[in-house]
């Protein structure tokens, strides 16, 4: 009886969420990268972290850096990219709102932000930037959305960079991190 039960509230989640049920696909042991890019300039990899089966559609965490117009830093971003599996149609998650809606669960999201953080650590120790610059992607973000940059801080900080953060651009926040030279 409790398995029927078990399957009963499983539906009841699934037509709660509707079409936009997410099944996680990361494993907690390794996070594996499904493909890097660069073309000297620009530096990106992703991993895939869950699917949708109604809609057959695949979700990506993504990672990367882009040479910032004029100069030779680095601009630093990361979203969550859905792929439909089937026309190919892509849709990028910049804004923590709207993950929020496609991955609801709190597990899943510490992992899908775990996977950010280790591709973020990967990405920083083959590029090796001298200088990167970010920002948050909504407008004045609540303290709980900063959590996650400061995690992203922690990486970078991790990897000898030294991170300034900046809150009056534009009603975002922002971040320049510059590698560590030791001078002693």
């Amino acid at each position: 009886m409790s398995k029927h039960l078990g399957a009963a509230k499983i539906l009841a989640n699934y037509r709660d969420e509707g079409a936009m049920a997410f099944y996680c696909d990361i494993n907690d042991d390794f996070i594996e990268v499904d493909q890097f890019h660069s073309d000297g300039r620009s530096h990106a990899m992703f991993s895939r972290i869950g699917h949708q089966p109604s809609r057959t559609t695949t979700y990506f965490a993504y990672v990367g850096f882009d040479i910032m117009p004029g100069g030779t830093d680095h601009e630093f971003y990361f979203f969550v990219l859905a792929l439909n599996d089937a026309t190919g149609e892509e849709h990028r998650y910049f804004s923590g709102v709207d993950t929020r809606r496609l991955i609801s669960s709190p597990e899943d999201r510490s992992r899908v932000l775990r996977a950010i953080c280790e591709m973020t650590f990967r990405l920083l120790h083959m590029v090796r930037p001298n200088r990167v610059f970010w920002y948050t992607y909504d407008d004045y973000p609540p303290g709980k959305a900063l959590d996650k940059y400061d995690q992203i801080v922690s990486v970078f900080q991790a990897c000898a960079y030294v991170v300034t953060r900046n809150d009056s651009y534009e009603r975002k926040r922002e971040w320049w991190a510059d590698k560590y030279e030791d001078r002693s």
